[in-house]
C-alpha cells in the first residue's frame, strides 16, 4: 500500500473529525430555558422563606382585590349612615346583596372591584356604644369603641395600603426614569448635581 504523502508534508490539513448528531426534538424547550428549572428558581424551591414570602403576598393581594366580596354581608347590612350598598345600587334584600357582591358574572360584582364608590372605604358603624364588644358571627374581629367594625377595617384597609403602595412606587419610577435619563444624556456637570439631588 502506498503511503499517505500527508505524512511527509508537514503543511498538510488532517481532514475534519465527524461532528455526531445530536437528537433535537424542536417542540421540546431546552432545559437551560425553562424558567422553571433555571438556577435561581431552583434556589429559590430551596428556601422555605422564600416561599412562605410569596404565598403571604399573594393572600394579602388576594384579600385586597376581593375586599367587597369578603365584606359582603357587612355592606348589604346597609348600617346607620353606611351608603356602600346604595352607590353600588344592590338589591335591598341582604341575601340578594351578598350574592351579587360575590357573583364574578355580575356588574355589581366588577364595579365593587374596579371603582368602588367612596363610601365603601368608610368604616360601617354599627352602633355608638363606647364600649368595645367582642368577636361575634356578623362581625369576626369584633366592634371598636364607638362602634366601628374592625374585621371591615382590616379587610379595605389592606386594599388602600396596596393602592398607596403601588401610587407611590408609580411616582419614584416616572421620577427616577426622567432624572435618570436626564443625568446620562446630558452627563458633566448636570450628571454631578442631579446625583447629588438624589443622594440628598
Amino acid at each position: 500500500m502506498p503511503d499517505d504523502p500527508r505524512h511527509d508534508d508537514p503543511n498538510a490539513k488532517s481532514a475534519p473529525a465527524a461532528t455526531p448528531e445530536i437528537a433535537y426534538d424542536p417542540f421540546e424547550a431546552p432545559p437551560d430555558t425553562r424558567w422553571w428549572q433555571s438556577k435561581a428558581m431552583r434556589r429559590f424551591r430551596k428556601n422555605p422563606l422564600a416561599i412562605a414570602g410569596v404565598v403571604l403576598l399573594i393572600f394579602y393581594i388576594g384579600i385586597a382585590v376581593f375586599a367587597p366580596a369578603i365584606t359582603a354581608p357587612t355592606i348589604a347590612e346597609r348600617e346607620r349612615g353606611h351608603t356602600c350598598a346604595r352607590d353600588l345600587d344592590l338589591p335591598r334584600d341582604a341575601e340578594e346583596a351578598v350574592a351579587a357582591l360575590r357573583n364574578p358574572f355580575g356588574g355589581h360584582f366588577w364595579k365593587a372591584i374596579v371603582a368602588p364608590p367612596q363610601s365603601c372605604l368608610r368604616i360601617p358603624r354599627v352602633s355608638f356604644s363606647p364600649i368595645p364588644q367582642p368577636p361575634q358571627e356578623a362581625h369576626p374581629m369584633g366592634i371598636a369603641s364607638g362602634g366601628y367594625d374592625i374585621f371591615y377595617g382590616v379587610i379595605w384597609g389592606a386594599r388602600m395600603a396596596f393602592y398607596v403602595g403601588i401610587l407611590v412606587s408609580a411616582i419614584s419610577f416616572g421620577i427616577g426614569i426622567v432624572i435618570g435619563g436626564a443625568a446620562g444624556f446630558l452627563g458633566g456637570w448636570v450628571d454631578d448635581v442631579l446625583m447629588r439631588f438624589t443622594d440628598v
